[in-house]
């Protein structure tokens, strides 16, 4: 008889790997051998999985196979010959050198008893790899940002005493907490770290470890990244440290807004327009080196302090840093209008603009609409629509009605502009200019301030007539905003040549209504 056990691989296994026995067996000689048992005995760490054939019997790290006979050589000079192959799998993870041992052995009834052995190194190493991610990726002032550090062992040997450092932001960050499973965490405030000892990454497993950061709120000016970067070291396997980051954008900026307004939405020639801007940054993240810029309204003269221009047309105002949530600030801009007889009788209406921004270095803004504003000027323009007399033929001392229908084809409020008040309107018997005053009229009643596009009739009651003065009257006109504190008025307008109505004739006879009517060169 002959017994021998071969193995494959031969010299070398890899931990989780298949190892297969081969037990073969002959039988040269001229008698047969019976009642044969064949045991293997296997190594804990490559216990037994198949075979064929099937064992007889055996369990744990001993199986047997019991054989009636192996003949031998017979006439024809062939003998009798067997084998056992056997699977086995190495255990997942084991230490790299472990020896595996496996023993077999063969006895029969004559008493024959043969055994053979075998021996295998384990080759093993950890395979380490290490991911982060905080599952988005932009992030807003005052954010909670949780970090999942995921650490894997795919290799076939554990790894003990693995370090992963986590550097925090260099800024933008508060540290909260850290946590890990299976191991420690501490925070190091000294080199800004968070360090997390694993006593051991069994193999082939993975684990979890969080960090939690809050985003500063407010943030400073042109921040807008946050990055955190994770190492992790293990000298037995790794030759050099494993490192990751994740990056994440910020999304914060500076909201500036403007708001600048005229008050009063309309002015005198030759007095001073004053215009308010309020200004602020209402986001959590700070501006730098703010600047508001407007241009010098048409036929104006600055007049006013803080502002600067290289130009004379272009003037900007130095703010400087504007810090996240402060708002409600104010500024005043101010020009004196002209007061030359061009503009007195058709006053322009203003679009000036004022525009907030950051310096050059800035990252943008959050809502670039609320970046300017216009201070919008309108300008009235009143006009007579229809001018009546009631009744036209004047009786002596007997009361008139006069009614006239005004209206302010402008796009600013008709009103005194120095105290917000309305305006006069006078009755004549005998022609007038629209512009400039001239005189007072015979009488005169007082009209409210007209918006843009309204109307308004005013209705003057008179007790009436003498017989002499009706005499004297041949036609009557109108003129709203008639006063001599200038030559236009108190409504400073876009045309100052339509505010007659009239004339009307107050005689038994037909008569006609002509509006409007201007008197542009009396005597002709």
């Amino acid at each position: 008889l002959a017994f021998s056990v071969a193995q494959q691989p031969a010299n070398t296994v890899e931990a989780g790997a298949p190892l297969t026995y081969t037990l073969r067996y002959t039988n040269t000689g001229n008698a047969s051998a019976t009642q044969i048992v064949v045991t293997a005995t296997f190594d804990s760490f490559a216990p037994f999985s198949s075979a064929t054939p099937n064992p007889t019997g055996g369990a744990g790290d001993v199986r047997y196979w019991e054989i009636d006979v192996i003949t031998g050589v017979n006439n024809y000079g062939v003998n009798g010959v067997g084998e056992i192959i056997i699977q086995t799998d190495v255990t997942l993870p084991l230490t790299n050198g472990t020896s595996l041992s496996f023993t077999a052995q063969l006895e029969d009834a004559e008493g024959d008893f043969l055994e053979d052995t075998a021996q295998i190194t384990v080759t093993s190493a950890p395979i380490l790899s290490i991911d982060k991610n905080d599952g988005v990726s932009t992030v807003y002032a005052g954010d909670i940002l949780t970090y999942t550090i995921t650490y894997t062992n795919s290799g076939n040997e554990n790894a003990y005493n693995v370090v992963i450092t986590d550097t925090l932001p260099v800024s933008h960050t508060q540290y909260i907490t850290c946590e890990i499973s299976g191991g420690t965490c501490q925070h190091v405030p000294a080199s800004n770290e968070v360090v997390f000892h694993i006593p051991a990454i069994i193999a082939p497993t993975s684990g979890q470890a969080q960090l939690v950061l809050q985003v500063d709120d407010p943030l400073p000016s042109g921040a807008n990244l946050v990055t955190n970067r994770a190492t992790m070291t293990h000298p037995p396997s790794l030759s050099a440290p494993i490192d990751v980051q994740d990056v994440d954008l910020i999304g914060t900026l500076p909201d500036l807004t403007i708001n600048a307004v005229h008050n009063p939405s309309i002015f005198s020639p030759g007095k001073l327009m004053n215009y308010t801007v309020i200004y602020g940054n209402v986001e959590h993240m700070h501006a730098k080196d703010v600047v508001i810029t407007t241009t010098l309204p048409s036929g104006t003269i600055y007049e006013g302090y803080g502002w600067t221009s290289s130009d004379g047309q272009t003037y900007t105002y130095a703010i400087g840093d504007l810090l996240a949530g402060n708002t409600g600030n104010t500024i005043t801009f101010t020009v004196r209008y002209s007061g030359s007889e061009p503009q007195e009788i058709n006053a322009s209406e203003f679009n000036t603009i004022f525009t907030i921004a950051e310096g050059g270095s800035a990252g943008g803004d959050a809502n670039p609409g609320d970046n300017s504003s216009n201070a919008y000027i309108g300008v009235p323009d009143l006009a007579v629509l229809d001018f009546t007399v009631e009744p036209l033929t004047l009786e002596p001392n007997a009361p008139v009605t006069f009614t006239i229908l005004i209206e302010n084809q402008g796009t600013g409020m008709a009103w005194n502009p120095d105290n917000g008040g309305g305006f006069w309107v006078d009755i004549f018997t005998a022609t007038v200019d629209s512009y400039p005053y001239e005189r007072d009229g015979e009488f005169y009643g007082g009209s409210p301030p007209i918006a843009p596009g309204d109307t308004h009739t005013l209705v003057i009651a008179h007790a009436g007539f003498t017989k002499q003065q009706i005499q004297g009257i041949e036609e009557f006109y109108t003129k709203v905003d008639n006063h001599p504190q200038a030559t236009y008025g108190l409504v400073p307008e876009s045309n100052e040549m339509n505010n007659i109505g009239g004339p009307v004739s107050p005689s038994p006879s037909n008569y006609d209504i002509y509006l409007p009517l201007v008197q542009k060169n009396r005597g002709q």
